[in-house]
């Protein structure tokens, strides 16, 4: 699995949390990046495409920021959300892993 931090230099939260999400993903035996949104912007695939679907403000354009994704390997993004700090961060990884074991449970009946 992979853990994503999309944000933007002039965020303050974006700021506060820093790569500490990097952790969480260490704990987990994930890889980590972290993304701007400039950098995002500049691509064109599913990533920047789920993200302008998903997140991007009706009317103005804007995203709220930092923004988490929880892709496969393959970049199949599983789970996202905007987060406010670490803990946010972490209940984003722990529903997931409660969603994806209720999956996987269901699949072997």
């Amino acid at each position: 699995m992979h853990l994503v931090k999309i944000y933007d230099t002039s965020c303050t939260i974006c700021s506060e949390i820093g790569d500490t999400p990097k952790e969480l993903a260490d704990r987990e035996g994930w890889s980590y990046e972290s993304i701007t949104m400039q950098e995002l912007a500049a691509t064109f695939d599913n990533r920047r495409a789920y993200v302008v679907s998903v997140y991007v403000e009706p009317n103005d354009g804007m995203i709220d920021l930092p923004l988490i994704l929880i892709e496969t390997d393959n970049g199949f993004i599983q789970a996202s959300g905007v987060v406010k700090d670490l803990s946010e961060v972490d209940n984003l990884i722990q529903s997931w892993k409660t969603w994806n074991s209720t999956k996987n449970a269901q699949s072997a009946d």
